[in-house]
């Protein structure tokens, strides 16, 4: 997972930050391996920063997506469900243009019932809920207990490399 600000630059750079209708759901297959790219045939109902030419405009909205049995790879990615997204009529989300068609940034998203007029996601990504539960920094969005078994055994994999240097360097300094 990205720090905030990490997140935050990254969002920053996105074309667009909308609102969007989802008509329908495409995935190429759904055998379970390191993760997806779900495509939403979506409509654009609201802009909050970018072209507000895209307003109305009918696109392909390419989201990465786990279906049942995926390991999701490390990274500061979030992972939406296939079902979820089956399940979604409207969304906000970060985009990239990606020639005609359009990219969640860090796959940030927030699944809404209807269009809003006010942003539901900041500017670090988070939702309101969110922000009224725990402080940006301690919010753990869409994690997944592998990714942090693995962080966990890569910092445990450090010390003892750092205890093994260490104690190579004192038994050499100590022949001498």
């Amino acid at each position: 997972m990205l720090l905030p600000e990490a997140t935050a630059e990254f969002l920053q750079q996105a074309a667009l930050h909308a609102q969007f209708t989802v008509e329908r759901v495409d995935l190429d297959d759904e055998v379970p391996g390191d993760g997806h790219s779900a495509r939403l045939t979506a409509t654009i109902v609201r802009v909050f920063r970018g072209d507000s030419t895209w307003v109305g405009r009918q696109t392909v909205v390419e989201v990465p997506c786990l279906v049942p049995g995926d390991e999701p790879p490390e990274g500061g990615t979030w992972w939406s469900s296939i079902e979820a997204l089956r399940q979604t009529t409207v969304m906000e989300a970060y985009l990239s243009l990606e020639g005609e068609n359009l990219a969640v940034v860090l796959g940030v998203t927030c699944q809404l019932e209807a269009p809003t007029d006010v942003a539901q996601l900041d500017e670090f990504g988070s939702t309101a809920a969110e922000r009224v539960h725990a402080p940006r920094t301690q919010v753990k969005k869409r994690s997944h207990p592998a990714i942090e078994y693995a962080q966990d055994q890569k910092v445990f994999v450090g010390l003892v490399l750092a205890f093994a240097v260490a104690s190579t360097v004192i038994w050499y300094l100590g022949r001498g």
